[in-house]
């Protein structure tokens, strides 16, 4: 029994472009270039979290792996998923001063991520509103957080992964999802709240 319902294992036959994975793999190393450039505790953390997706990620993607390993990964990945969503909403929140709704939202995560099928577009949502909810109540919304938030949306692109862009087995809409999200971690920290 896979570990998410209709969701195809990679070796089971799973689709899978060239570029599957590759992209986070690069933002590896990407990411230390914009959280470490003023080392605090906050900036370690959240890069810790966003390193520990995409590298999850890549392992997930790239690699072949046999049945239980790749049910384990996968299992992985998307958790690692919603703990994006807390590190990204805990940058903000951190860095205005607001510290309660931090370890709300931490709990929040983790009841989420103890529910079976953690992969579950209405968690998704549910989750992304509740970050957006605690940054609109925090402080005033500008334009980089709007930005933020759209790019982050783009996980929405993974529903349509198993299918290449015009029939492109290079390159697909679950990677174009990927290339937001790098965007979106490096954006965090250009908000100036």
């Amino acid at each position: 029994m896979d570990t998410y319902n209709n969701e195809l294992l990679y070796c089971n036959g799973r689709f899978k472009p060239y570029m599957r994975g590759k992209i986070h793999f690069l933002g590896i190393f990407i990411l230390p270039l914009f959280y470490l450039q003023s080392i605090n505790f906050i900036n370690v953390l959240t890069l810790i979290i966003f390193e520990a997706q995409f590298i999850i990620s890549s392992l997930y993607h790239i690699i072949n792996h046999k049945y239980k390993n790749e049910i384990l990964l996968q299992y992985l990945d998307h958790i690692s998923i919603f703990w994006s969503i807390f590190g990204g909403s805990t940058y903000l929140l951190y860095n205005s001063g607001y510290y309660i709704p931090i370890i709300i939202n931490l709990f929040v995560n983790i009841y989420i991520n103890t529910i079976y099928n953690v992969w579950n577009l209405r968690l998704i949502g549910s989750y992304g509103l509740l970050n957006f909810i605690l940054l609109f109540n925090y402080y005033k919304i500008n334009y980089g957080i709007i930005l933020n938030l759209i790019l982050h949306s783009s996980t929405i692109l993974t529903i349509y992964s198993e299918y290449p862009l015009k029939k492109n087995k290079f390159f697909g809409y679950h990677e174009i999802s990927h290339i937001c999200i790098l965007l979106a971690f490096c954006q965090l920290t250009m908000i100036n709240i």
